[in-house]
């Protein structure tokens, strides 16, 4: 009897331990995935900023102004670089 139960505690025990691998893995996933979309996001902000920049290198002072205030409303305020 004794026998018998110490196969099912170390029966469980294995199966707990292999359910606590998985957790990890999944948890390690997760965290990836997470670690990811922030990355996307920053990428699109990012690019985002840089096609404001190349407009402006591409246009004359004037024009990027012109077209600044058209993005972002009259009350933008852009600098002279």
């Amino acid at each position: 009897m004794l026998r018998e139960r110490d196969l099912t505690m170390e029966a469980n025990m294995k199966e707990l331990v292999e359910r606590g691998d998985i957790q990890k893995m999944f948890e390690i996933e997760v965290d990836r995935l997470f670690w990811l979309k922030e990355l996307k996001n920053t990428h699109g902000r990012f690019a985002s900023l840089l096609a404001v920049h190349w407009k402006r290198d591409k246009m004359g002072q004037g024009q990027y102004c012109h077209f600044i205030r058209r993005l972002w409303g009259p009350k933008a305020k852009t600098t002279s670089f």
